[in-house]
């Protein structure tokens, strides 16, 4: 799991610049050897973030894609351990790809099975008319078929802009016997800021380690696993839920395309162990700390954060109205 400093560290240079800034790590030695680095989040049990923080999603993807990455230090990357402690893990995030996939496909075989079978019975009626189904109905439960799906879709974009947020490593041996030092493959440093009006505050950023480059392909890969499983269950769910015969099968189908997008939930909560989560709990978060439950006049935010804060909500209504109203359309 990845340390955390509790004193101010003013030499340290900005996470985005720790690829190329090499002094810093002077300072980061001298803080482990004055006992000053190496204390776990987990062991902090008096301390409030903000509410504009950049977390690690708590997700099946995103522990296959970190723990083995950022919680494992350098000096335990070797291939046949990593299989060796993470196969179950791993296989995990494989079945359950395999079955998102899979069922979602065969959704797709009953819907098309089923609109052939309505147009050859009845060539001059739309198959979204039914006398027996309410358009009312159907409308409710293509909406929450939706939400559901981009809020799945929401958490993805998470993980990508964590993924974007951890540096890479430099990789010369005081970095890696830094990381050696405190068992980890990110550390993370509180640094404490002022603002114009001298209110002081603390955030929390990377202050070594990160990605190697296939560390970073093999977390873009199980970000393209997840965001590639939720656009084929909104491509072939929407016209499942819409073909509906009746009303209870209306509802059966909208509630069975839910317990698709939920099996990769399902299979976090079942296999994954309580280390791994601590360790997934426990990655460097990006951002404000509060101190004192006081939240500083002026912060700086990034552009991802501003839409998502301020414009969210009308982005989300928009979205959710316009996704509706395409799979309407294209399967009516």
């Amino acid at each position: 799991m990845a340390g955390v400093q509790d004193v101010k560290v003013p030499n340290l240079m900005p996470c985005s610049d720790i690829a190329t800034k090499e002094e810093k790590f002077v300072d980061m030695m001298s803080a482990v050897e004055e006992g000053r680095m190496g204390y776990y989040k987990a062991d902090v049990g008096s301390r409030s973030e903000g509410h504009f923080v950049i977390r690690a999603p708590e997700s099946l993807y995103s522990a296959i894609a970190f723990v083995p990455t950022l919680a494992v230090a350098p000096r335990g990357k070797r291939l046949g351990l990593l299989i060796c402690i993470f196969l179950p893990l791993f296989s995990s995030g494989v079945m359950s790809a395999i079955a998102q996939i899979a069922a979602t496909y065969y959704v797709m075989l009953m819907n098309i099975d089923n609109k052939d079978a309505f147009n050859k019975s009845n060539p001059n009626e739309s198959i979204c008319e039914r006398d027996d189904v309410s358009s009312l109905l159907s409308l409710i439960c293509l909406c929450v078929f939706t939400m559901t799906c981009l809020a799945d879709v929401q958490v993805s974009f998470d993980f990508l802009n964590y993924i974007n947020r951890v540096p890479n490593r430099i990789g010369d041996e005081e970095e890696t016997e830094l990381l050696n030092q405190n068992n980890a493959s990110a550390i993370s440093v509180k640094k404490s800021h002022t603002n114009q009006r001298n209110e002081e505050f603390m955030v929390e950023t990377f202050g070594a380690g990160g990605f190697t480059k296939m560390e970073r392909l093999w977390a873009y890969f199980w970000f393209l696993i997840k965001i590639g499983s939720e656009l084929f269950v909104i491509l072939a769910g929407g016209g499942f839920v819409l073909h509906s015969p009746d009303h209870e099968t209306l509802i059966l189908n909208a509630v069975a395309l839910a317990f698709i997008l939920d099996i990769d939930d399902a299979a976090y909560k079942y296999s994954i162990t309580d280390m791994q989560k601590t360790a997934l709990k426990s990655f460097p978060n990006f951002g404000l700390i509060m101190t004192e439950n006081v939240v500083p006049a002026q912060m700086k935010f990034t552009t991802y954060q501003e839409c998502k804060q301020f414009l969210g909500s009308y982005f989300q209504i928009l979205a959710l109205f316009g996704v509706c109203t395409v799979s309407w359309y294209a399967n009516c």
